[in-house]
């Protein structure tokens, strides 16, 4: 970013006051992501095993929404073909993942959109609870 600014607004930069970082680095994926953003890009319904925080072992098969990271990993947006319903799954607990040969084209978008709406609506709601 320095690289790319006029010498006086990198003087800024440098200085500061809000900065963005990350003192733990995330558990790394075992799996292979590319595969999964190419198959998450051709809405391509995939198979996995998954292990949950408990060790639980589950064998899923899903519609793959996004890749994001949050609560510190990288976790797949899903719709969950066992559960019915968007599930997120850590990156780093799914392991044997494989292409099914279906597609669920074209409902990625809607059904993202669907998601982060459920999403927002939730935190709306878990704040107003706090107060």
């Amino acid at each position: 970013l320095k690289a790319r600014l006029p010498a006086r607004q990198t003087q800024r930069l440098q200085h500061a006051v809000l900065d963005a970082g990350r003192f733990v680095r995330p558990p790394e994926p075992s799996i292979d992501v590319k595969a999964l953003r190419a198959a998450t890009w051709d809405e391509a319904t995939i198979a996995f095993r998954y292990e949950d925080a408990k060790g639980v072992v589950s064998h899923r098969q899903v519609d793959p929404l996004s890749i994001m990271f949050m609560q510190n990993a990288h976790m797949l947006v899903a719709w969950c073909h066992l559960r019915q319903d968007f599930r997120s799954f850590r990156l780093d607990r799914m392991a044997e993942l494989s292409l099914t040969g279906s597609s669920f084209r074209p409902r990625r978008v809607p059904m993202l959109r669907d998601f982060v709406a459920r999403l927002r609506s939730d935190a709306i709601e878990r704040a107003e609870d706090r107060r």
